[in-house]
């Protein structure tokens, strides 16, 4: 009926038009049956009030129309850059004639376009207007909780976490927990805030939460994203596909039930993905039949992204290996230019599919931007850690420092004063004390001033050390290796066994000057950072690692046994590089005809005591302290191996104030003893 009434609006002649009466009926009409309900297909909606548009009509009709078709807009979640376009008119007429009402309700919708538009750039004064607003108390509160959290996303989406942890703890005071909207708000911007920092065990707490109080929420709109959220978490962070299918599952449901179709297909892709990645075929080629790749919006390019690289595995898994690289290319060109990470994984794949169809130039030419990729994406994060341990260790001096000065101060002034009562010398020699001790405070101030220079300096120098080392280093040896690689596959064609042992002597020297450069720099970063101990399941660890290894394990036909292991608390990284290099070594160092390394755990009442025991060529008793120092090795330089591992071991022990040990003997193979405390101090 709406639709109906208003093509009818724009069919008047020129002359009815002018009765100002006739045209504000009958727009009170349409209005009236769109926000009933009855409308049913929006987008016809949409198109008579764009017509109405282009009609002449007074500022505030063209405002109340404005304000309807950004509201359709923005609850059916279509046609981003039309809402946006819509509402940027709204609010400038909102403004002119004094609506607030309208005016705080355009500024939301825009803010929310913009997110999915990726254009967070065109938000600040949204913002502004939004705060001036409320702060003027001319809006409610709970007006402007939605943009806040907006805007902590569009930090988030930069990478500025410090930034983003700053205004949600600005933010939080603001938003009431027990109403289940703005506490939706704050737990979904808090998860992404976790997944961004790598805090996976809160990021899932707090999604699950997300989802409990999404169902609490008339608009079905958050149940569907909280459930998409978990669907995405467990997808792709905790790789647990069953519970990411489930998600997914109900997710679908409430998008059929509550009529929200605009969602369906994002979430066919995700149930698609997680059937996919548990091998049931005959529900992945139901689901993904569903799967139209020209229902989704044209600007949001996060699921087209997600689709092609989706399509181009299933390619390449099939052996397709051109139409996975056209996959792959496609999806490139939805990415965001600040996501380093996905591009380099799609690189990779690209350079894979090249191998495969025996393309090796295109390879060697992907190859090399994928190298490039790992050094900006390595010396982004080394940048990033580096600059923010360093504003938190500023501040937390800055302020330990005004706090001690402040209680000198305040001391120096009590004592002045109670002796001022007794003697006006002694007051006299005491303001001249307080002067001198000034000048003192001035002049270690400016010592401590040009220690901090020093510290950035060192740090700085540090920064360029680290690109040094993976950058101008590794790069000419990569090239090297590349282009060795190449010469080797056109004269092996010619002569098989003439030149294979100089090719291997060349490889194998590179093999160790890589592996030297890569753990010396794992050395510096023990040297640098700081320790963060979390809960870790040491069992779901160490399979993680044994998948790491799978390509090493797999070259000396080897196997990885691993015990039932505790979950703890302790440093993951720290953990991961003692498991992998005495795994290594367990299965390098040996020439059994089956190399094979067993993880354990033993009980202990105050330690945790984890044993690595390998059936591999054993160690003398003699050199049993000696293999942990650092660029010690006992074997020939035609193992692969930098000489580091055991020492690097060593150390990240050390930095989790354990001890380790070994027992062993010549032709008996080794078993190598780690025992960790099981209540740790915050060490740097």
């Amino acid at each position: 009926m709406t639709d109906f009434i208003l093509i009818d609006i724009v069919n008047v002649k020129s002359t009815t038009l002018k009765n100002k009466n006739y045209i504000l009926i009958l727009l009170i009409l349409a209005v009236a049956n769109i926000c009933s309900g009855k409308v049913k297909n929006p987008h016809n909606s949409i198109d008579s009030l764009d017509r109405l548009l282009d009609t002449k009509l007074s500022q505030f009709n063209r405002l109340d129309i404005l304000h309807q078709a950004s509201s359709i807009l923005y609850k059916n979640d279509t046609n981003y850059e039309l809402l946006y376009d819509y509402a940027k008119e709204g609010i400038e007429l909102a403004q002119k004639l004094k609506d607030v009402d309208k005016g705080a309700d355009l500024a939301v919708w825009i803010l929310r376009a913009n997110i999915y538009l990726r254009s967070y750039h065109r938000n600040p004064q949204y913002y502004k207007y939004l705060k001036e607003l409320y702060q003027e108390g001319k809006i409610e509160k709970k007006k402007i909780i939605q943009p806040l959290y907006s805007e902590i996303y569009s930090y988030l989406e930069y990478g500025k976490l410090r930034e983003a942890e700053q205004k949600m703890i600005e933010y939080e005071d603001l938003t009431d927990k027990s109403d289940p909207q703005q506490l939706s708000y704050y737990l979904d911007t808090y998860a992404v805030f976790k997944r961004k920092a790598g805090d996976y065990k809160d990021a899932s707490e707090a999604l699950k939460t997300f989802a409990e109080a999404a169902e609490k929420i008339e608009d079905k709109r958050f149940l569907v994203t909280a459930l998409s959220r978990n669907a995405e978490f467990y997808l792709v962070d905790s790789l647990n596909y069953e519970d990411s299918r489930l998600y997914a599952a109900k997710a679908l449901k409430v998008v059929k039930d509550a009529n929200l179709h605009q969602h369906k297909q994002h979430i066919l892709l995700q149930l698609a993905q997680a059937i996919y990645k548990l091998n049931d075929i005959s529900e992945f080629n139901e689901i993904y039949s569903q799967i139209s790749k020209d229902s989704f919006a044209v600007a949001n390019k996060i699921i087209h992204k997600d689709y092609y690289t989706f399509s181009g595995d299933i390619q390449y898994d099939q052996g397709n290996y051109e139409k996975a690289c056209k996959d792959y290319r496609k999806a490139v060109q939805y990415l965001e230019t600040s996501d380093f990470s996905t591009m380099e994984l799609l690189t990779e794949k690209i350079e894979k599919c090249y191998v495969k169809l025996n393309d090796f130039r295109s390879a060697f030419v992907y190859s090399t931007r994928l190298n490039v990729l790992k050094d900006s994406l390595y010396n982004v994060q080394n940048v990033k850690a580096v600059r923010y341990f360093e504003s938190k260790l500023e501040f937390k001096d800055a302020q330990t420092e005004k706090i001690k000065l402040e209680n000198k101060i305040y001391a120096q002034k009590r004592s002045t004063i109670f002796i001022g009562f007794f003697s006006s010398l002694i007051l006299l020699s005491l303001l001249f004390y307080n002067r001198l001790l000034d000048e003192k405070v001035k002049l270690r101030t400016v010592a401590l001033n040009v220690k901090n220079q020093e510290l950035e300096e060192s740090l700085e120098e540090l920064s360029q050390f680290n690109y040094i080392a993976s950058h101008d280093i590794k790069e000419p040896m990569r090239v090297v290796s590349s282009v060795t690689g190449l010469i080797e596959k056109k004269l092996l064609k010619e002569d098989n066994d003439k030149y294979s042992k100089e090719f291997g002597m060349v490889k194998n020297s590179i093999n160790q000057l890589y592996n030297l450069i890569e753990d010396l720099s794992q050395f510096l970063d023990f040297k640098a950072n700081a320790i963060a101990h979390e809960s870790i399941d040491t069992n779901k660890l160490a399979n993680q690692v044994k998948l790491m290894l799978g390509e090493v394990t797999q070259d000396v036909n080897g196997r990885v046994e691993i015990e039932p292991l505790p979950e703890i608390i302790s440093s993951n990284s720290l953990l991961t590089v003692i498991m992998k290099n005495l795994i290594e070594n367990g299965l390098k160092y040996n020439v059994s005809q089956t190399p094979t390394v067993r993880v354990g755990y033993v009980e202990n009442p105050n330690r945790h005591i984890f044993t690595f025991e390998d059936n591999g060529i054993g160690i003398d008793k003699k050199y049993h302290e000696y293999i942990f120092q650092m660029f010690k090795r006992l074997e020939s330089r035609e193992k692969k191996g930098s000489g580091l591992g055991l020492g690097l071991v060593s150390k990240a022990v050390e930095k989790l104030g354990g001890e380790i040990s070994i027992s062993s003997a010549p032709k008996v193979g080794s078993t190598f003893t780690i025992s960790l405390p099981k209540t740790y101090m915050n060490q740097s």
